[in-house]
């Protein structure tokens, strides 16, 4: 899944990826999930290069974390 504005869809489809892009929504600024996402300093700043290797793992627990606040939209 991506936010609005990343072409790789080339790069996808020759690995086998289904790439995921949301309808875009006018006069919104961010996906709700990438906005938790940067509430994390970590992920809302420039990484430092000694940190660059560790950045899958950072993702992960700062997502892993975002799932376990309350759900965003309600069904």
């Amino acid at each position: 899944m991506a936010d609005k504005g990343f072409n790789i869809q080339g790069e996808c489809a020759s690995r086998n990826i289904s790439l995921y892009v949301p309808p875009g929504r006018r006069g919104t600024f961010q996906m709700p999930m990438i906005r938790r996402l940067k509430t994390f300093r970590i992920l809302a700043n420039e990484l430092p290069i000694s940190i660059v290797s560790h950045i899958d793992d950072i993702l992960v627990v700062c997502s892993a974390l975002c799932n376990l606040k309350p759900p965003i939209c309600k069904t």
